[in-house]
């Protein structure tokens, strides 16, 4: 049967230039407001430069759409004879000009939008006569023919087929991905351990799918009794493309919620799933227009709900654009229609797979488990498409037998899932896949756990955050510093690993200057970070306590800062990185302390304006306007007019993603040896900053510290980058030349909340200890060898997990959300590879203990927040007051 071409109703509009001209404005009002925030630095997140850069051009783009849009507008509202069209697109007319300075008024056009777009789908198909009449009939009559059996066992089917689909990607991934974890950070054990428990979980997975392709089925019944075939059919279309707009903007708001709401683009992604909504209804009514006939006529009402799921296929394929030859057969062939659908499914898949694997990680891995669920919904629908493309499945009546094994199989993968993840699978699960990550995240199971509560309940033991005596600050501080108030460079290195630097012993000459400082030096050979990203890592290190993971928390304690400007330190000069939401803002250096007014101190921002101005030179420019400072003080005042000052220089080279600039020297292809490279260029802008204190005279008497907010990982535990507390990833280097102090090599563990007192201790000696940090001028001046402190804690910044140091040996990670721990013995097991929180029940318990212990008390001072985006409601005793004692 030849068709005739769609009836077009020309008192209606295409809309494709004005959704065109919206979505660019939806996303250039999204850059200007991420932007605006900094919560993504060009410098360090390639995409978000790149829109930054264009952002002057996208502009001048989206107004010319806009702009030419309107004028069209103007010529419809006088040539539409309908009272609704005429009011819409008087509506478009006074929304489409604010929509460039507005969000809401880009919402508004968009609605418009929409429903205008429907008015067209609907002229066009009561438009239709004769056999294009009767076609629109047939497909009306098919979508809801369905009855509720026939939706039971459709849900079991499809459910079936997701959890088949889901397992075997999974399944897959442990052999490719996972297993090359094995022997080496887990046993074989484990890993046949874990395989085994994919099924169940795939099984629930697959439930939750089978319900997801059933709902648009659910809604058309609501229609069953309207008797026009055009509501019918807009009702499937505008059905299925708002469940597909729904979960992707409930995938969204799992995985990046926090950060929407705190970045305030909540309705920028509302308006951008709104453009997705709308073209998904636009290809949905012009494939069914194409190929809806073929599909759904002549077949039986049980087979109905495999056709819709096989639709659902098709609608990612614009089929009016293929070779002719083919979109015939895709029009004339149910069999081909599916075998087209099953290729399209795989080559969707290959990209989602792609993408789920990239070579640096950190926290935007979140975004991942995006790639990974539309990957399993992917293969699904290619196999779906290829059961479908047998003509014997299609003929069977056997509905009844597949639907109680189905059922069978669900309930015992219903039972068996309420059943915990062994502590090693569950380690495996949330670090070492992906696949089976989503899969465990999308699982009945994973709706109705109870969630741990440690740290939300009281515990007897009192957390020892000093050892004997350690409540006050040393008391033996070197008698030059009763008079004299040397200038104080704290130098931070971003992301950098102790164990890639000479003073540590790394072969490749990556730190020539650094070896010069550690000459004058103490270096401390096992620091901690207390955290493992850099706003959570630099509070810890500069308020000498705890601090939480939630970025935009102001409710931090002041920084140490602070506590010696009665001590006549009054100028700081700061480089701030970033802002709260991805760094350290200049005012957290400033926030609540008094007024820098009451005594005349002044805070100098060091920092650069615009990073994207020359990118690649952030820390050159920053290095050059310190030294540029200090210059400009002693031209006026002398050597002695830094004295009383404090100044922080944060160089951000050694953090991923390594791309580096001229000229970077070319160590190698591998990750590592950008990583060096960025360590040898970084080591040289530090270099010349010590240098210039040299020549301006003060090198002799001033106090430099090198430190580090956090490491990275270099593949240790499976991951560049990554965010995990392992040793790789909160080890840091920390050397400290203080005048007084004769170089020496300290073995004792100790934190970067250990700074803040130990500066301290040199202008306040045996004064009580106001941080959670204790003074390390027993240790560099080797009056003691070892701490009375047992315990170092470290928090992973961006997910509810923590580590626990006891006694330098035992390392405990704890993840609380996701419910497992890992136990090492560092020192049998420096490299953390042998996990034995089941083996040592002793020291599990011991440590785990400590663990409740303290995240009870930081739910009293806040760093027990689970969230890195988000505040949160302190727990309360059982008396009904806050948390803590």
């Amino acid at each position: 049967m030849t068709r005739a071409a769609p009836i077009r109703n020309p008192r209606l509009p295409s809309l494709r230039a004005l959704l065109l001209g919206l979505g660019l404005n939806a996303i250039r009002l999204l850059v200007i407001q991420i932007q605006g925030t900094g919560a993504v630095p060009g410098d360090e997140f390639s995409l978000a430069g790149f829109l930054y850069g264009i952002l002057p051009a996208l502009s001048l783009l989206t107004a010319i759409i806009l702009t030419v849009r309107l004028l069209l507008l103007v010529g419809e509202l006088r040539r539409s004879e309908y009272w609704r069209d005429r009011a819409l697109a008087l509506g478009a007319l006074i929304s489409v000009p604010l929509a460039f300075l507005s969000i809401a008024a880009t919402v508004v056009a968009l609605l418009i939008a929409i429903l205008r777009g429907r008015l067209l789908d609907r002229s066009r198909l009561e438009a239709l006569e004769g056999a294009e009449a009767r076609d629109r009939d047939r497909i009306a009559d098919a979508l809801v023919a369905l009855g509720p059996p026939d939706f039971l066992r459709w849900w079991l089917g499809l459910g079936f087929v997701a959890a088949l689909g889901a397992f075997l990607i999974a399944f897959a991934e442990s052999f490719i991905y996972t297993s090359a974890f094995t022997p080496e950070l887990f046993e074989p054990s484990i890993l046949s351990a874990y395989r085994a428990r994919l099924a169940d979980l795939a099984i629930m997975f697959g439930m939750a799918f089978g319900i997801g392709f059933l709902l648009p089925v659910v809604h058309l019944r609501l229609f069953r009794s309207r008797s026009s075939a055009t509501d019918r059919i807009l009702a499937a279309t505008s059905s299925v493309a708002g469940l597909a707009s729904l979960l992707s903007l409930l995938s969204f708001a799992v995985v990046v919620g926090q950060e929407i709401l705190r970045t305030g683009v909540v309705v920028h992604t509302l308006a951008l799933h709104l453009v997705a909504h709308l073209l998904w209804c636009r290809r949905m009514r012009r494939n069914l227009d194409l190929a809806g006939h073929r599909l759904f006529g002549g077949e039986e009402p049980e087979a109905r709900a495999a056709w819709l799921a096989l639709y659902q296929a098709l609608l990612l394929l614009p089929v009016e654009l293929l070779p002719g030859r083919l979109r015939r057969a895709i029009l004339e062939s149910a069999t081909v229609a599916h075998l087209v659908a099953a290729g399209l499914g795989a080559c969707w898949l290959l990209v989602f797979v792609l993408l789920s694997y990239p070579e640096l990680e950190d926290f935007r891995i979140q975004f991942i488990s995006i790639a990974v669920v539309s990957g399993v919904d992917a293969f699904l629908l290619a196999s779906l498409s290829l059961l479908f493309a047998w003509p014997a499945f299609r003929r069977s009546r056997s509905g009844r037998l597949r639907s109680s094994a189905m059922a069978g199989v669900a309930l015992f993968g219903l039972v068996f899932s309420f059943q915990p993840l062994p502590n090693d699978v569950a380690a495996v699960v949330n670090e070492y896949s992906r696949f089976g990550f989503m899969l465990k995240m999308a699982s009945v199971r994973e709706l109705i756990r109870p969630r741990n509560r440690i740290g939300f309940e009281p515990t007897d033991l009192e957390f020892p955050w000093h050892g004997e005596g350690e409540d006050r600050l040393d008391a033996a501080a070197p008698d030059l510093y009763r008079e004299r108030r040397p200038p104080i460079v704290i130098v931070l290195w971003d992301a950098a690993r102790p164990d890639h630097m000479g003073p540590y012993g790394y072969p490749r000459p990556t730190t020539p200057n650094l070896d010069r400082l550690a000459a004058e030096s103490v270096i401390f050979e096992r620091a901690y970070s207390g955290s493992t990203a850099t706003s959570c890592g630099v509070r810890h290190l500069m308020t000498g306590r705890y601090s939480s993971r939630y970025m935009l928390s102001k409710e931090h304690a002041p920084f140490f800062l602070h506590a010696l400007r009665p001590h006549g330190y009054h100028r700081f000069l700061i480089t701030a990185i970033g802002s709260d939401y991805n760094g350290v803002s200049l005012e957290a250096f400033r926030r609540n302390a008094p007024p820098a007014a009451d005594d005349g101190s002044s805070f100098v921002d060091c920092g650069i304006a615009n990073p994207l101005t020359e990118p690649g030179t952030v820390d050159r420019q920053k290095s050059a306007n310190m030294i540029r400072e200090w210059e400009r003080i002693v031209g006026a005042e002398g050597p002695e007019g830094l004295d009383g000052s404090l100044s922080y220089l944060h160089l951000t080279g050694t953090h991923f993603p390594w791309r580096g600039s001229p000229p970077l020297e070319d160590l190698g292809p591998r990750p590592e040896d950008r990583y060096d490279a960025e360590m040898i260029q970084i080591d040289r802008y530090t270099g010349e900053v010590f240098d210039s204190l040299r020549e301006l005279g003060v090198w002799d008497r001033a106090i430099v510290v090198l430190v580090a907010d956090h490491g990275t990982g270099l593949r240790d535990h499976g991951r560049y980058a990554g965010f995990m507390p392992y040793e790789e990833q909160i080890r840091v280097p920390l050397l400290i030349k203080a005048p007084g102090f004769a170089p020496r090599r300290v073995r004792e563990p100790v934190a970067t909340i250990d700074l803040a007192p130990t500066l301290l201790a040199l202008f306040e000696p045996g004064a009580a200890n106001p941080y959670h940090g204790v003074a390390l001028t027993g240790l560099m001046s080797g009056r003691v060898d070892r701490l009375e402190r047992r315990v170092i804690a470290s928090l992973c910044a961006f997910e509810d997990a923590y580590s626990l140091l006891l006694d330098g040996r035992w390392k405990l990670h704890f993840h609380r959300y996701e419910d497992y721990g890992l136990l090492y013995d560092l020192q049998d097991d420096p490299l953390e590879r042998r996990n034995l929180f089941e083996r040592e029940p002793d020291r599990r318990a011991e440590t785990m203990a400590l663990m409740a212990a303290f995240l009870w008390e930081g739910a009293r001072l806040g760093y027990g927040n689970p969230n890195h985006y988000w505040d949160w409601e302190q727990p309360r005793r059982r008396d009904g007051a806050l948390s803590g004692r």
